[in-house]
């Protein structure tokens, strides 16, 4: 029928013509706003809830429309009387309203498709954290590293006495994903404290989302749901060091780590008694540096000018290595007192 298919051209130009298409097309047929939303898209800069909503409404709808064209093959392929006449005019009938509905809401779609701002403001997923050249913690990086990669784990302990090293190498997971491939939306490195204050992490995270201006000093519930909104849907790896004890991450505003989001927590603590409150799949022990390796640290701190400066000098620059049993932080602070004194009776 001549109205019949008039509809149905109609109703497929209409479609065609909209703003941002939904689903791949042909090249010639994509707009310069499809191409831009697109491209935006692929370089995974969020749309606003607006349009992201909007954005899945033409979807749903282009699917309805393109089985409504088949459809309407359907029934032309079914015609009676030297292909004049529909053998089932009720179906015919519900088809041509269907049709006709659908032109309504395509209408509709592109009045609502107009924008003043497609996406949201944007921020570095990882900020890089400046940090000294490090020494002896490549084999743990490594083990972190195939962790973060296993699907099954999602909550990770990195425990050890104090000033071994922890949260250098937490730090050096972070600087990490600067360089490494990955799929994380959000990569956040967040200090927590002994005695942590809710609100001061909540505010750091904000700050790290892009969303300080959401911030309420006053409500660590409000600060809460922000949170929670912006991470829902997404992505993330969550850093925290320094924690002393349980931290509820429900308080802060923080979806758990689940197989549907795919995200992931990794924490430093003393204690790994800790690790089994926060509930972790996998507990990895930060330990002392073997002695060549705290001689290079110590000796790095010192300085090659003092160290060579002397011959008795790398024979106490041993024995100190030595006093220092390991910990990277007595080394670091030991080495760098020493790195002005030349005479080896100081």
């Amino acid at each position: 029928m001549p109205e019949e298919e008039e509809q149905k051209e109609e109703a497929a130009a209409a479609v065609s013509t909209m703003p941002i298409s939904p689903l791949p097309w042909p090249e010639s047929a994509v707009s310069p706003d499809t191409a831009r939303f697109s491209a935006n898209r692929a370089k995974s800069k969020p749309p606003t809830n607006k349009v992201a909503g909007w954005f899945d409404e033409v979807q749903k709808l282009k699917e309805d429309v393109s089985k409504t064209l088949q459809d309407v093959e359907e029934q032309e392929q079914n015609k009676c009387l030297a292909s004049c006449c529909p053998k089932n005019c009720w179906r015919s009938y519900k088809l041509g309203n269907r049709v006709s509905k659908m032109l309504d809401e395509v209408e509709k779609l592109k009045n609502k498709g107009r924008f003043d701002v497609v996406v949201a403001k944007m921020h570095n997923s990882v900020s890089k954290k400046p940090m000294d050249e490090t020494v002896g913690l490549d084999p743990k990086l490594q083990i972190v590293q195939r962790c973060i990669d296993d699907k099954s784990l999602r909550i990770i302990g990195l425990y050890g006495i104090g000033g071994v090293g922890k949260t250098a190498l937490l730090e050096r997971i972070n600087n990490l994903f600067l360089s490494r491939s990955h799929d994380f939306d959000e990569v956040i490195l967040v200090p927590v404290s002994k005695q942590p204050d809710v609100k001061k992490i909540q505010r750091t995270i904000l700050q790290k989302l892009g969303l300080e201006e959401r911030l309420r000093l006053v409500s660590m519930g409000y600060n809460a749901l922000q949170i929670y909104e912006r991470l829902e849907e997404r992505k993330f790896l969550l850093l925290l060091y320094d924690v002393w004890e349980r931290l509820d991450l429900n308080r802060v505003g923080i979806p758990l780590p689940n197989d549907q989001n795919e995200s992931k927590v990794i924490f430093t603590t003393r204690s790994e008694e800790v690790c089994g409150l926060m509930g972790t799949q996998q507990n990895i022990k930060v330990e002392c540096l073997k002695q060549e390796e705290a001689l290079c640290l110590f000796r790095m701190k010192v300085g090659e000018n003092t160290f060579n400066y002397d011959p008795r000098i790398p024979k106490l620059a041993e024995v100190m290595a030595t006093e220092c049993k390991g910990l990277p932080l007595a080394l670091v602070t030991v080495g760098r007192a020493m790195a002005s004194r030349k005479d080896p009776a100081d």
